[in-house]
């Protein structure tokens, strides 16, 4: 064989040798970004111990006014109490009040949390015995107490901060919200079973430095940009004020209606407007509502847009699924 041929014959292959080594490169990605949400438990397991370890359904709260997912839970064997699904939450809290009922143990040093609404009220260390929603029993459960006010206006019940975050999802191999049926479905073990080809969007999911999960969104005119799926924000698309300048969208948010986002422990004065589309996995959606003003997170795609799909958060193989209704 020649060397020009020898060389034809590499360069065909390397295709798939890239393909193998990104392949052989994922756990390794994945072990890392896990390993950020590690750190937020302080290297301790979020969950000590799960059951039933298999697929276990939980209701969901209907509200027509809110899509954000809520489950019922009881803490320690206490009065039941509503949480919400959060997975741009980079913590498990649980409110001063709900502590104090149920017995939850709590550190004596005080640290304070930033959410994406500006609640910066102080908060614990916290480990919760049990935590259980309907049949599902979380055993151990580390988190942050968080001495928040309750807020009118927020989903029944959700006055007060309540809400279980990132290191507690990720124990699970994973979530399903079903919006449209009212139900979430938790499996800590085995793999998610693949939907049929062509019938949903398989984007990447990836877990940031601050311990959110995320993926990548493309506005038209612009490169792709990480965006964190939030599903405890109630709207569809958030744009940070620095984000609506980068995109150049200053002249559609000045032309918006003024309106209140109410956040969780904390509220928020903005602007509402819609942008032509979005695009996520090359699937292009219109007509996107925005919310814009004073926040820390520069895009955050919401349970607003959530809502329209099934939507499975596979941690095992990092990949968020989208199935639409």
């Amino acid at each position: 064989m020649t060397p020009a041929r020898r060389l034809a014959r590499f360069i065909h292959l390397i295709p798939a040798l890239c393909a193998v080594f990104l392949a052989a490169c994922a756990p390794l990605r994945q072990a890392q970004e896990r390993a950020r949400l590690k750190a937020l438990t302080c290297g301790l397991d979020a969950v000590q111990k799960i059951t039933p370890s298999g697929v276990c359904a939980v209701p969901l709260i209907a509200d027509r006014d809110h899509a954000i997912p809520v489950v019922r839970v009881r803490a320690n064997d206490g009065a039941p109490f509503s949480m919400i699904i959060d997975t741009g939450g980079n913590e498990t809290i649980i409110s001063a009040r709900r502590a104090r009922e149920n017995e939850v143990i709590q550190s004596e040093s005080e640290s304070r949390i930033i959410t994406a609404f500006g609640n910066r009220e102080k908060s614990t260390a916290a480990f919760i015995r049990s935590l259980k929603m309907g049949t599902l029993e979380l055993q151990g459960v580390f988190g942050l107490v968080h001495f928040s006010k309750p807020r009118a206006g927020l989903p029944r019940g959700l006055g007060e901060l309540n809400v279980l975050g990132t290191p507690t999802l990720a124990s699970f191999s994973w979530l399903t919200l079903d919006y449209a049926a009212h139900r979430a479905t938790f499996s800590a073990t085995g793999d998610f079973p693949r939907p049929t080809p062509g019938r949903a969007l398989a984007l990447p999911l990836h877990i940031t430095p601050e311990g959110h999960f995320s993926t990548e969104i493309t506005i038209p005119g612009h490169r792709r940009f990480p965006v964190i799926v939030d599903t405890g924000f109630d709207g569809v698309l958030l744009l940070s004020p620095a984000m609506i300048d980068t995109l150049g969208l200053g002249t559609l948010a000045r032309r918006g209606l003024h309106s209140t986002a109410i956040g969780l422990g904390a509220t928020s004065r903005g602007t509402t407007f819609l942008i032509p589309e979005m695009s996520l996995g090359g699937n292009r959606f219109q007509h996107i509502l925005v919310w814009s003003g004073p926040t820390s997170e520069p895009i955050l795609l919401g349970s607003g847009f959530l809502q329209n799909f099934r939507t499975t958060f596979d941690f095992k193989r990092a990949i968020l699924w989208l199935e639409p209704r």
